[in-house]
């Protein structure tokens, strides 16, 4: 399949165009006179497509006479200072690719991948397909909502692009990153790469809340942890627009809660004992969550769990490389919701799982 974009700033289609057939109007403000770019239908606004990937965030747009940008300065800054360290995160993980595989893809299914095994039917088994330990879960109910993949448009919402490579080894036709961190989309490719898919994998530059894919584009979407990240205002209505009639999303995300209030109360940032916790951690809110979801998607459910039993999963794992396996995890975590459920104790959840459709 083709990917369409449009403009994050005008919403209008983009066309590639070499840079030797730019409009005068563009060609004193193209700092790659070798790149690709990709072109307004009114031709007034370009975006590079260097080493294959589209920049397409509104910084990177070129312009003699650029509109206002839809998303305000503060949160672009705030984005700004999140990629740089994500960036590096990523370009630390990529120096060292085969344990950053076995950390993000899980040691089953890397050792799965390099023997060529079958992989079981996505997304069983279990213990295969499921990586997160802090939230299997609810990464469990995450994935068993977007299956089937065959044949489908896959994209991946922030990330290193685990989840894209992973719905390519089950049978999307195409998936694919969208992230503002370079170094993300660089890892993801090396890891499509390594997995034997890069061929169908695609990496953008952009954000969640002007996607610079055109209407209908895709019909999976995957988030894992990064929605939070985002302005849920402005980039749930982006991902419904971009999704089919019949396309499904999903998101694992932390969730406000009393943990969550008091861990910030002490220390003064919700992230804990990580690479993350100097980022701008933004748990969702239920309430805010619940208008849009019901507003932009035929249909909106929700799976909540994640109580103090994982809080301690994710501290042992963190501090002393406790790593069990992820069927011990989801049932333990399983367990632990039906117990908090039944004591009245629901508040506690601190993981909200998206189940939505367009």
């Amino acid at each position: 399949p083709t990917l369409t974009y449009q403009c994050p700033l005008t919403g209008q289609p983009l066309t590639i165009e070499p840079a030797s057939d730019l409009p005068e109007s563009l060609v004193r403000l193209a700092t790659n006179t070798t790149a690709n770019y990709l072109i307004t239908a009114d031709r007034a606004i370009g975006y590079p497509i260097i080493d294959g990937i589209p920049f397409l965030s509104i910084e990177h747009a070129i312009g003699a006479r650029l509109p206002g940008s839809p998303i305000d300065v503060d949160r672009l800054e705030d984005i700004a200072k999140e990629t740089a360290i994500y960036d590096q995160i990523a370009n630390k993980e990529l120096s060292h690719l085969d344990s950053t595989m076995e950390a993000l893809f899980g040691k089953p299914l890397t050792a799965a991948i390099k023997k060529g095994n079958d992989l079981g039917q996505f997304p069983c088994p279990l213990n295969l397909w499921i990586d997160s330990i802090g939230a299997a879960d609810a990464q469990w109910q995450a994935y068993e909502h977007l299956s089937p993949l065959n044949e489908t448009v896959f994209l991946q919402l922030g990330g290193s692009g685990s989840h894209a490579v992973k719905a390519l080894l089950a049978g999307s036709a195409v998936a694919g990153l969208l992230s503002p961190s370079l170094g993300e989309i660089r890892l993801g490719q090396a890891m499509a790469a390594r997995a034997g898919v890069a061929e169908r994998f695609f990496g953008l530059v952009g954000i969640g809340e002007a996607i610079p894919l055109s209407k209908a584009s895709v019909n999976r979407v995957y988030g894992g942890g990064c929605l939070h990240h985002t302005n849920i205002d402005r980039s749930l209505p982006e991902l419904a627009r971009i999704t089919t009639s019949a396309g499904r999303l999903s998101f694992v995300d932390p969730r406000m809660n009393l943990i969550y209030k008091l861990w910030g109360k002490l220390f003064g940032h919700i992230r804990f004992c990580g690479d993350e916790e100097n980022t701008e951690d933004h748990p969702i809110d239920e309430d805010s969550l619940n208008q849009l979801g019901s507003r932009h998607f035929s249909c909106y459910n929700t799976y909540k769990s994640g109580g103090p039993l994982r809080y301690l999963v994710i501290f042992l794992n963190r501090t002393t490389g406790f790593s069990p396996k992820v069927t011990f995890t989801a049932g333990l975590f399983r367990s632990e919701r039906n117990i908090l459920k039944f004591l009245g104790l629901g508040n506690l959840f601190g993981v909200i799982t998206l189940l939505l459709k367009s």
